[in-house]
């Protein structure tokens, strides 16, 4: 009977506990300190991380501010700006903006390299739908979920109080997903080892104020895409065969993951197949679950080598006792 552990290990405080390398900074307001007072500027805590530097994408800030209704109390969204990284500074502007109760929605996330924004300064989207104004949706997707870092991303909500003068706030956005990997204690002799995902659903809603997760659309994503994905391990050397990100809920709440199910084979034995049922997989935003267990079948063992044995090697005596 194979043996399977579910394990959290701790947090990623620092980006390089999962890609090796990190940095974070903060680049000085480029601004006067004798601007326009119908300003709100916002100097971003940018979460870098050198591994993702790898010239095929790069980071996308996206702020929908909110102003409070006087008569009704409630916040109304009334601007949406979006940056990319280094484009100006660490420095998102709102311009037009009168005194009175604000909140800003922020959102990081990657996209392509190269990604031209419209006429309104918005970038056009790729892993995650940043078209509402009080949560953000993981878009449907294929197997490019499976081993890619770029699905990580960033939110945090904010409020502020306008005065009269130019208002500058410095902000950082923690990490809103979380990382499961996945890593067979058993692993091929020799020969090409195929992994095969049939079931595999992370949550795909995120509502930015109340830092929860969700799955409302309960997408089974591989069970749709064809039926399985095939996938090439990602680290096969530590015995890590794939990983994905998920978003997940804040302050240290756990969720549980729709039903993961994927088959191993490796040399010519028979196929293995690994299935972990729905809330079985916790999650946790900023953490890594790790799911660890015996995923790749073995080869029976030589029965010279068996150490679960009483061996008595028998023969008769050819002579007589003498009197």
């Amino acid at each position: 009977m194979k043996t399977m552990n579910i394990k959290q290990i701790i947090p990623l405080l620092a980006f390089g506990i999962m890609c090796g390398c990190s940095s974070t900074e903060v680049i000085d307001d480029p601004r006067s300190t004798g601007g326009p007072s119908d300003v709100i500027s916002l100097s971003l805590l940018v979460p870098k991380a050198t591994t993702r530097a790898d010239g095929t994408h790069t980071l996308r800030y996206n702020a929908v501010l909110f102003k409070k209704n006087d008569k009704s109390g409630e916040f109304e969204a009334v601007q949406r700006k979006q940056m990319l990284e280094g484009s100006d500074g660490s420095t998102l502007v709102f311009e037009d903006v009168e005194t009175g109760s604000y909140a800003i929605n922020l959102f990081a996330d990657y996209i392509p390299v190269g990604s031209a924004a419209d006429e309104n300064g918005l970038y056009p989207d790729c892993y995650y739908d940043t078209s509402g104004t009080d949560d953000i949706k993981m878009k449907a997707f294929g197997s490019e979920i499976v081993n890619n870092d770029h699905f990580d991303c960033f939110a945090t909500y904010v409020t502020l109080e306008k005065e009269e003068e130019e208002l500058h706030q410095s902000i950082s956005l923690p990490r809103a997903t979380a990382k499961v990997r996945v890593i067979s204690t058993t692993l091929p002799q020799s020969g090409p080892m195929v992994v095969e995902i049939t079931k595999l659903s992370p949550l795909m809603s995120y509502k930015i104020k109340t830092t929860t997760a969700s799955d409302p659309y309960n997408y089974p994503t591989a069970e749709v895409d064809g039926g399985k994905w095939s996938v090439t391990p990602s680290d096969i050397t530590s015995g890590e065969i794939f990983y994905f990100y998920t978003l997940a809920s804040g302050k240290n709440r756990e969720e549980g993951l729709s039903p993961l199910a994927f088959t191993i084979a490796a040399d010519d034995l028979d196929p293995l197949s690994t299935e972990f049922n729905s809330g079985k997989i916790k999650v946790r935003q900023n953490y890594i679950t790790t799911l660890s267990g015996a995923f790749v079948a073995t080869p029976p063992a030589d029965p010279s080598t068996r150490t679960d044995r009483i061996v008595l090697d028998l023969f008769p005596e050819s002579d007589w006792n003498a009197e």
